[in-house]
């Protein structure tokens, strides 16, 4: 049996060789992702070459996502595919308000559903790449989506995204990228009800010329609404509790 720390001295031996392109050895390590998963390994490690590349290269996207879902049906669980997949960095985009400046972004989310979907893993890839896109931050006033990227999400052709799965990823990758918050105990879900109410004045705003992305922020601001309750009766709770 083939230990994961043969496997990383190989790699890197592979990284000094002059007759192996990147791209061959990206491929390599999401062929042996199994053998490549091991925590135990100290800090400092090797950076993959797979995570240069796939936010660069569609079809090794699609080749990272079916490997992983192949692997977690035999029962393993890859804490490098999944990391791979949830650090995906998209082309990168301009705020120019000239839609053809983000054909790069575009072009890489269709050729990537379209790989998904001939390897027959179209709805996980279809959720990866809709995380990936609600990590985007904010703009330069503080809006998101970011003018470009709005058009980027409604750019994208309908048939490659007929289902729920993309738009429910881009909300889930925005939700996770608020990261921690602290309140008051007896604050409630103030904040939340702020950014419920940023959400929907900018769904109203984009409704006509962005339906696709207005329906994304109302699907927020549902999320957030939900939240501040949840906030509400917490407050409530503490208060008859401790006062």
């Amino acid at each position: 049996m083939i230990a994961a720390y043969h496997v990383t001295e190989l790699f890197q031996q592979l990284d000094d060789a002059d007759d192996i392109s990147t791209d061959e050895i990206a491929r390599l390590e999401i062929s042996l992702l199994s053998l490549l998963d091991d925590d135990s390994r100290p800090e400092g490690k090797r950076q993959l070459a797979a995570q240069l590349l796939i936010g660069r290269t569609p079809k090794l996207f699609a080749e990272c996502v079916s490997t992983m879902i192949h692997l977690r049906k035999e029962g393993m669980y890859l804490t490098v595919a999944h990391h791979l997949l949830e650090t995906l960095t998209l082309p990168e985009l301009t705020q120019d308000d000239d839609q053809h400046e983000n054909l790069d972004l575009l072009n890489y989310i269709s050729e990537a559903l379209v790989a998904c979907d001939s390897m027959g893993v179209r709805e996980e890839g279809t959720e990866v790449l809709g995380r990936a896109v609600g990590r985007v931050p904010d703009d330069a006033n503080g809006n998101w989506p970011p003018d470009a990227v709005s058009q980027v999400i409604e750019s994208i052709p309908d048939e490659l995204v007929p289902d729920r799965k993309f738009i429910e990823g881009i909300v889930l990758g925005r939700l996770n990228s608020r990261g921690v918050t602290s309140r008051g105990v007896f604050d409630g879900g103030e904040q939340e009800r702020n950014i419920e109410m940023e959400y929907r004045m900018r769904a109203d705003v984009m409704q006509i010329e962005a339906p696709r992305t207005a329906r994304i922020l109302r699907m927020l601001a549902e999320d957030y609404a939900h939240s501040a309750k949840y906030e509400d009766e917490r407050a409530a709770w503490d208060d008859l509790t401790y006062r």
